[in-house]
């Protein structure tokens, strides 16, 4: 019953350890960015709750396309782990158009759309890859273990992340949490080709 020690468990797996640590910073830089967009749109283009829900029901859409209809039809033409790649790649570049956004109105909405349209299909590409990719590597008479380790992975990250989002936001510069976003998404372990 103790959680530590049913992750420990699952860590010590050589075949699933890069996947579970991929899992992990997805998560830490995914609960990170939504815990603190709200803030950079405040604080970097001066907008206020009606414009950045605007951007968030623009995510919202995309990911139920993602999620209801086109990974159904993409799982079977590449698989998990060119999903997952490619997901990766898709949030990678998200985050870093949010960086490069100019204050200009019309390429403000083109680059921040297009950005939050990539990260939303890099995240509907990337959970159920990851998922079904560790599914996968264990037992049938461990998967309620993994996937109870899984959401206790993603609780963590969801804990962690908006902690320091928030601190680097404050402390490092605004644009700290999509670089990290950046450079923990391309620098996910586990997913190979």
């Amino acid at each position: 019953m103790n959680p530590f020690l049913q992750l420990s468990d699952l860590f010590v797996r050589p075949s699933i350890r890069g996947l579970l640590l991929a899992f992990l910073i997805f998560n830490f830089a995914f609960a990170g960015f939504t815990s603190i967009f709200v803030l950079f749109l405040d604080r970097r283009f001066n907008w206020g709750p009606s414009q950045a829900a605007l951007v968030f029901v623009a995510i919202g859409v995309v990911s139920t396309v993602v999620q209801a209809g086109l990974i159904r039809k993409l799982l079977p033409l590449w698989g998990e782990v060119k999903l997952a790649i490619y997901g990766f790649i898709l949030l990678v570049v998200g985050f870093g158009l949010i960086v490069v956004i100019p204050r200009q109105a019309l390429l403000l909405n083109l680059i921040l759309y297009t950005s939050v349209t990539l990260i939303a299909i890099g995240v509907g590409f990337v959970l159920p890859s990851i998922r079904g990719l560790i599914s996968n590597l264990v037992s049938d008479q461990e998967q309620g273990k993994t996937i109870g380790s899984t959401q206790g992975l993603q609780s963590v990250a969801a804990i962690l992340g908006p902690i320091w989002a928030g601190w680097t936001f404050d402390h490092l510069g605004i644009f700290t949490p999509f670089l990290d976003g950046c450079g923990a998404n391309a620098a996910s372990p586990g997913i190979h080709p």
